[in-house]
Order: C-alpha cells, then structure tokens, then sequence
C-alpha cells in the first residue's frame, strides 16, 4: 500500500490526526503539527500491532490518545490511552512513560494481550446447540 492510497485529514483540532486502512479508522490525538515525526512514527507502531490484531479479530476503529504531563525542559512524561473496536468487543489499555515511543509500544503490547485472551477464553466456551 502507498502512502497516495491512505486518505488523511485533520480535524478542526491541530491535535487530531486521522487515516484509514482498508475498512480501520485510525485516530491519533495529542500529537500537534509540530511533531509530525513523533507521529508519523507511532502510526508506524500502530500499523505493525494491527497487523498482528486483525489475525485475531476484525478491527473498525483504532483510537490512541496522547497526554503530555511534567512538561519541565526538554522532556515529557506521556500517558497513553488506547481503544481498539472490533467484531468481538471494545478492548482497552493504558500506559504512562517518559518516552514517547516506548510508552505506545507498552500499551499495544498489554492491547494485544488482552485481545489474545479474550480470544483464547472464547475458544475454551462450550458451544451451545
């Protein structure tokens, strides 16, 4: 897939940034203009976890939120908050770091899990007649 393919646009707010996979609606927000390299590498993130998540699941909408907090000097703390809806459910997970791109990671590590789990517990159901 080419970068010409995937549709983006930004909402109103300079903050929000958004794009679409195929049929997933991926939203980022917290991230500003000015950081678009932050950005354009956490979608890079984001896109390897889904391709390992929808072996699992049919995902609709993917939503990453940022938090900036202790923004004293050159470093930030972020809190991430991350939901994923799809055909078996909505699943969610958080994660708090001082760096950016390990703090993603984190969350769509404990996202994946969660979704694995879930899956796994719905192979162990008895199936009803």
């Amino acid at each position: 897939m080419t970068s010409e393919n995937i549709p983006k646009a930004y909402d109103s707010r300079d903050d929000e940034f958004y794009r679409q996979i195929g049929d997933v609606n991926i939203r980022i927000s917290g991230l500003n203009e000015e950081e678009k390299d932050v950005r354009d590498g956490v979608y890079a993130e984001i896109v390897k976890s889904l391709v390992k998540t929808k072996k699992m699941v049919h995902v609709i909408d993917f939503t990453l939120n940022i938090k900036k907090y202790h923004e004293a000097g050159s470093r930030k703390k972020y809190a991430i908050n991350i939901r994923i809806i799809c055909d078996s459910g909505d699943f969610q997970a958080d994660a708090s770091e001082w760096d950016i791109f390990k703090v993603v990671r984190i969350a769509l590590d404990k996202l994946e899990k969660e979704i694995f789990r879930h899956m796994e517990k719905e192979k162990m159901q008895p199936k009803s007649r």
